[in-house]
C-alpha cells in the first residue's frame, strides 16, 4: 500500500474511452480540423435486423430512396480531427446543417480561411429537437508537437464509404 495520504495518485482522472468517432456533448467541444472534408450523402438502413449507415459519395447520391429509413438520405461532412478532450485523432462527421455553414462560413472569411491553421469550439445546449450548436473559431495557431504525434497513425477516411474502419491499418482505399 502507498504511503501518500491520497486515495489516487496526483492528477488521476478516470481515462475516456477510447472512440475513434468524435460526437459532440453538452457543453463545449473543442477541436482541430486535420484533412480536407469528404463530402457525401447518408442513409440509414436495416441489415440483419440493425440499423446501419450507407454512405455515398456526394457525386453519387441515390436517386432510389425506398430502401432507406424515411425514405431519405443526409448530406455529410467528415473529417480527421484532433479531438483535446479525448487527447485523440479522430474521425468527425458532421450533419448539422448549422455546424457545415458556420466552417464553410469561416473558410470563405478572408481572416479564417482554413479552418485546419486553427481550433474550433462548438457549443452544444439542449437535448433532442431542441439542440442548438454554435461555433467559434479560437485563434490561429501552429499543432501542437502532441497532435503532430498523434497524426503518425494512419486514417484512410474514404473507407467510410466502404463501411469499413478508417483506422484499420489493414484497409487501402
Amino acid at each position: 500500500m502507498d504511503n501518500n495520504n491520497s486515495f489516487f495518485p496526483d492528477g488521476y482522472s478516470v481515462p475516456a474511452s477510447s472512440n475513434n468517432y468524435m460526437r459532440f456533448k453538452t457543453g463545449d467541444n473543442i477541436f482541430r480540423i486535420l484533412s480536407m472534408p469528404i463530402l457525401g450523402w447518408e442513409g440509414w438502413v436495416i441489415e440483419e435486423g440493425k440499423r446501419k449507415p450507407k454512405r455515398f459519395r456526394y457525386h453519387e447520391k441515390p436517386i432510389d430512396l425506398r430502401p432507406f429509413d424515411k425514405q431519405k438520405v443526409n448530406h455529410f461532412q467528415a473529417y480527421v480531427v484532433y479531438n483535446f478532450k479525448d487527447e485523440m485523432v479522430q474521425v468527425l462527421e458532421l450533419t448539422q446543417a448549422s455546424i457545415m455553414r458556420e466552417i464553410e462560413n469561416l473558410y470563405n472569411d478572408v481572416d479564417w480561411g482554413d479552418p485546419r491553421e486553427y481550433d474550433l469550439k462548438v457549443t452544444k445546449t439542449g437535448e433532442d429537437l431542441e439542440t442548438r450548436y454554435s461555433v467559434s473559431p479560437k485563434p490561429k495557431k501552429p499543432l501542437t508537437e502532441e497532435i503532430v504525434e498523434a497524426m503518425k497513425k494512419p486514417v484512410q477516411l474514404e473507407a467510410i464509404f466502404e463501411g469499413l474502419d478508417p483506422f484499420d491499418p489493414n484497409v487501402k482505399v
